[in-house]
């Protein structure tokens, strides 16, 4: 069976987001609340970028700056690539691996409905397999 986005791997999820002007030490905060590792940046209902753990890391920790001072827009990735709904999950594994990043934005056309992380792909791919697997062998137990 082939795995989708929605529902097989993100189900009905209920997206967190930020604005862009939001300062990073609160998106940590939020990062940390939620056990999450990336937030959609969401400005006027439209979705302008995302900012991960890596981004705060790379793009204001290491740089020696102030987290309370740093605003989201400052290091988010603007214009972050998405997935639609409907995709298999190796449509997003590819995503993710062509563009280098382990979060991808779940649009339906303009609308967030949610976010897949590299965790959920490979969670969805190893399912999947599983399922093969199990068929093969009844297969083979009945012939």
């Amino acid at each position: 069976m082939i795995k989708r986005i929605v529902p097989d791997v993100i189900g009905d999820q209920e997206p967190v987001t930020v604005p862009s002007t939001l300062s990073t030490l609160d998106v940590a905060r939020l990062l940390k609340e939620h056990r999450i590792g990336a937030i959609p940046v969401i400005d006027d209902d439209k979705l302008v970028g995302i900012v991960s753990e890596r981004d705060l890391v790379s793009k204001v920790v290491a740089a020696d700056k102030q987290p309370n001072e740093v605003l989201v827009s400052d290091v988010m990735t603007p214009n972050p690539q998405t997935v639609a709904p409907d995709e298999d999950v190796l449509t997003a594994l590819a995503s993710m691996q062509n563009g280098r990043f382990r979060h991808l934005p779940v649009m339906d056309g303009t609308r967030l409905v949610g976010i897949v992380s590299i965790r959920d792909v490979y969670d969805a791919v190893r399912s999947a397999l599983e399922e093969a697997v199990l068929e093969r062998d009844a297969f083979i137990a009945t012939h």
